[in-house]
């Protein structure tokens, strides 16, 4: 009788001597679930869209580089142009100067140049330009505010410590010191928002403040404390952050807003008032009016002429005139048509329009040669 284990072991070498053996179920492979038309379809149109938005972007790319460039062209464009006009205007002044030059040379006692197109020291009667002040008077100044920081050292060092406490929360942020509310140098909002020029303006609000302080404090009688005031002031401005080009946030955002062409001005203006006005800054474009043709443009005629100035009357245009004339005497500082601008604008026309007989003085313009002139030459010539 089999057992169950001679049935195992029948089987097995059965199975491995040729016999019947239990072979495993064979299964199907599987089939893969097939995948609609639509779905492909869509897959196709996002893969399309994608590739359309990247050629748009692409070409938005392309398109801003583009107005870029031209933008830049366009800027390198207005500098040519401003460079050619400046080239201009300064072949301009450079063959004014020749001409002022020749005249010097074939004239040499007489001087064609105006006040205004003089070195600031000949128009002023040896005088500094704007300020009133002779050299030998700003020295002495300068030098009596010397002297007193020698023979005060405790008052110096009192300010310096004040300066460098006050430079100690400039350099914190926890400084107070702002520009006077008249002070229009500083108005750029650059001068608040900005930490380096905000720090850069209290730097110098604060010197300034401290160098006032020390002349409030120190042995000068009233007439040289004041005469000191005044010298700082000159200094203290001069020095100032705004008369820079890095220092100054408008003049850099005027350089970049016009691709340097404002830089470019600048330097020909300068070197314009170099040459035609002494070195000083030019108020107004003295090639802008002619008198006779813009100024002064009521006719008239000079009537007489001594060494110091000319005697002008205006000619009448009413029948009939007052007989006592009207005569201007204009300060020395002034011209002859201060009173006749333009025809809008001329206090002459309207009194000569309603009859009166109007006279005017033009003075001299002074040379070297007429530095000792002083107001009691000035009467004489009128009297």
């Amino acid at each position: 009788m089999d057992t169950d284990s001679q049935r195992l072991i029948h089987t097995e070498t059965g199975g491995q001597n040729g016999g019947s053996a239990v072979t495993p179920p064979q299964t199907k492979p599987g089939r893969k679930k097939p995948t609609s038309a639509g779905s492909a379809s869509k897959r196709k149109s996002a893969s399309k869209g994608a590739e359309h938005a990247a050629l748009e972007e692409e070409q938005r790319k392309a398109a801003a580089a583009q107005a870029a460039v031209e933008d830049l062209q366009r800027r390198l464009a207005a500098v040519e142009a401003a460079l050619a006009e400046e080239r201009q205007k300064a072949a301009a002044a450079e063959q004014a100067l020749a001409e002022q030059r020749t005249n010097a040379a074939t004239h040499p006692g007489i001087s064609e140049r105006t006040a205004e197109q003089m070195p600031g020291g000949e128009a002023a009667f040896g005088l500094l330009p704007l300020t009133g002040f002779s050299g030998a008077d700003m020295f002495n100044v300068s030098r009596k505010v010397i002297e007193q920081a020698v023979k005060q050292p405790p008052l110096v060092l009192k300010h310096y410590t004040n300066f460098m406490l006050e430079m100690g929360r400039v350099m914190t942020g926890q400084s107070a010191v702002e520009p006077g509310a008249k002070d229009k140098r500083f108005t750029d909002e650059v001068w608040k928002t900005n930490p380096f020029y905000r720090a850069l303006l209290q730097t110098y609000l604060t010197w300034q403040q401290s160098l006032g302080a020390f002349i409030d404090e120190a042995d000068l009688g009233k007439k040289d404390a004041e005469r000191a005031r005044f010298v700082l002031s000159l200094y203290v401005d001069a020095a100032a952050p705004s008369n820079t080009l890095l220092g100054n946030p408008a003049a850099m955002k005027k350089m970049y807003e016009t691709g340097g062409a404002s830089l470019v001005r600048g330097l020909t203006h300068m070197l314009e008032d170099l040459a035609n006005n002494g070195g000083l800054p030019s108020q107004v474009d003295m090639k802008a009016f002619q008198p006779g043709k813009d100024l002064a443009t009521s006719p008239g005629a000079v009537v007489f002429r001594n060494d110091v100035l000319e005697l002008i009357q205006y000619q009448p245009t009413t029948p009939q005139v007052y007989r006592r004339p009207l005569l201007f005497v204009p300060p020395q500082v002034n011209k002859y048509y201060v009173m006749d601008l333009s025809p809008n604008k001329s206090l002459v026309r309207y009194l000569v329009a309603n009859g009166l007989q109007v006279l005017t003085i033009s003075w001299r313009n002074p040379t070297p040669e007429h530095r000792e002139w002083g107001f009691d030459t000035y009467d004489r010539a009128i009297l």
